[in-house]
């Protein structure tokens, strides 16, 4: 690097000491050199422009739009600089202004490949997914080497629940750069949702080997094998990992519940409670729930239909046969529950479809019912009713291949039993229990990826738990016969009869397969996709008495109550 210091030096050869220094992460070496030139020729656009460029990179954006701008006054013309506003417009949230920026960048030079999939960024935060498909594959026209593009191309599918087109690209972009971690642990991912588990093991560890702060390989890795003292490695990463000031706080919560699973595979349970609180303290901090708004949700539901005429309605509802509901609290089984039917040749499992949550948030809107749910049910109409029912059969016939029966096991339903029971009162309806401590104290091992906002305090999972029960009585006071209830302890203990006795509810032969449900190839993407992929097994049965010094919260409002 050329010595700075003398003042012989042209405006040309200061700017490439800059740029080197920038590149190298000389951050305040740049500055000093660009604001020289600045000095020297105050319309140095490419001084003013790269000085914008260190200011967003410094997270200094505000300054960045100020020199950014102030170049384009003496370089009009200058797409490049154009795309570097429309990031800094993005960093500020401002997407129109982004958007507007990068479309002039592209006019100003059509084969600016970031540009484009810069541009196709913004129609995706925008919910505009075609446009930015089209973004994307226009950079990759220009350069069908462009790994961001098809990164993004990934990502975009991904979200769209297009896993194997997601699959297709982060593999083009492996194809192309063997040492992107990002990719390496998305397929990771893939593999795991379809029980591959030692190919996924393998391409987290890659993932890690790349980039030792991809939080999600460490998260992957913990789910994916019980550990043993024996896995030093592995402890030593996370540990060290935790012990880092680099982590978002979100990131910071996930190792902490990785490290409590790791500590609670090895029978180290004070070190696990240990974590499994940090983790969820952190999370519970950026939470906001409203227990009273939920406890006056319930009492309002129960006092709703407990004088509800139920068989005006459910005259109107489907004959069909083919949905099953299961439901129940989280971690109390259901996925368990769900493997063993859908193991069943003439079943598919849909996981969790959130159908009825969507449509009782909406159905005030749609009846044009000035009550809100559940009182704008009084204003149910024959019409609706089939709407729904229509609108939920083309969902499941779509893709459950033709096969007699569909599960759909979302956690919120239990709120929506006497909508769902009107709607198909033909359906299957199980009802999966577990012990309520041991359901509480899984709930708050696990760090949900979905809004369930009550799971990380213990008193707040108890005080839920109470609200869960005094509705799932409610349902049962009115729908006795209808719903079948299955423990998860009988599952476990009474494997053969409890399955016999669920495939006779809901109207099926005997199949051995339901019985080898952890062999069952299909997708599972929940927390328990590990679980289900393996035979039954006995060591979740009584697992809090392993922490019940750590459970009076729960135990005060669920066993003394």
């Amino acid at each position: 690097m050329k010595n700075i210091q003398s003042q012989n030096y042209s405006i040309a050869e200061l700017l490439e000491t800059a740029v080197s220094c920038q590149q190298n992460g000389e951050f305040a070496k740049a500055e000093e050199l660009y604001r020289r030139i600045i000095k020297l020729n105050p319309k140095n656009a490419d001084a003013l422009h790269l000085l914008g460029l260190l200011m967003h990179q410094k997270g200094e954006n505000k300054s960045a739009l100020k020199y950014m701008k102030k170049s384009l006054k003496y370089l009009s013309r200058n797409p490049a600089c154009l795309n570097n506003i429309g990031l800094v417009y993005k960093s500020l949230g401002k997407l129109k202004e982004a958007k507007l920026v990068f479309i002039k960048a592209i006019a100003q030079d059509k084969n600016l490949t970031d540009a484009h999939n810069n541009l196709g960024g913004i129609y995706h935060e925008e919910g505009l997914i075609l446009d930015a498909e089209t973004a994307y594959k226009n950079a990759l026209k220009i350069n069908p080497d462009y790994c961001n593009a098809y990164r993004n191309l990934g990502i975009l599918n991904e979200l769209q629940g297009a896993n194997e087109k997601a699959k297709f690209y982060y593999e083009k972009v492996l194809e192309l750069n063997s040492s992107d971690a990002y990719c390496y642990n998305q397929l990771g991912n893939f593999l795991k949702e379809k029980g591959n588990f030692e190919k996924a093991i393998s391409h987290y560890k890659t993932a890690l080997e790349l980039d030792d702060t991809c939080v999600d390989a460490y998260c992957g890795l913990a789910a994916l094998k019980r550990y043993s003292e024996k896995d030093e490695d592995f402890f030593r990463q996370l540990n060290f990992s935790v012990a880092r000031d680099i982590f978002k706080p979100n990131e910071k919560i996930r190792l902490h519940f990785a490290l409590g699973k790791v500590n609670d595979d090895c029978g180290l349970y004070d070190e696990a409670f240990k974590h499994y609180k940090i983790g969820n303290t952190l999370k519970r901090e950026l939470i906001d729930y409203n227990y009273d708004a939920h406890e006056s949700n319930i009492s309002r539901l129960i006092e709703f239909f407990d004088h509800f005429p139920f068989e005006k309605f459910m005259k109107y509802g489907s004959n069909s046969h083919k949905p099953v509901f299961i439901i129940g609290m989280p971690r109390s089984g259901t996925s368990l529950l769900e493997q063993i039917i859908t193991s069943h040749t003439d079943v598919f499992g849909a996981g969790e479809l959130d159908f009825f949550t969507l449509r009782a948030s909406n159905l005030a809107q749609q009846l044009n019912s000035s009550s809100s749910y559940p009182d704008c049910l009084a204003d149910l109409k024959a019409d609706t009713i089939a709407k729904i029912s229509d609108e939920y059969m083309s969902v499941i016939n779509r893709i459950s291949k033709n096969t007699l029966h569909v599960t759909d096991k979302t956690v919120s339903y239990f709120l929506h039993i006497g909508l769902m029971k009107i709607v198909f009162p033909k359906a299957s309806f199980i009802h999966c229990k577990r012990h309520p401590i041991d359901t509480s104290l899984s709930i708050y091992f696990q760090n949900f990826a979905g809004n369930i906002p009550y799971a990380y305090d213990l008193e707040e999972i108890a005080r839920y738990y109470s609200l869960y029960e005094r509705i799932m009585s409610k349902w049962k006071e009115l729908f006795a016969d209808s719903i079948l209830e299955i423990n998860y302890e009988d599952i476990v203990n009474k494997q053969k009869e409890t399955t016999q006795k669920l495939l006779n509810t809901i109207g099926l032969n005997w199949d051995e397969h339901c019985l080898s449900f952890h062999k069952t190839k299909r997708i599972v993407q929940t927390a328990s996709e590990w679980q289900v992929r393996q035979p039954i097994y006995k060591r979740s049965m009584e697992r809090w008495l392993k922490y019940e010094k750590y459970l009076t919260p729960l135990k005060k409002i669920l066993i003394e109550k």
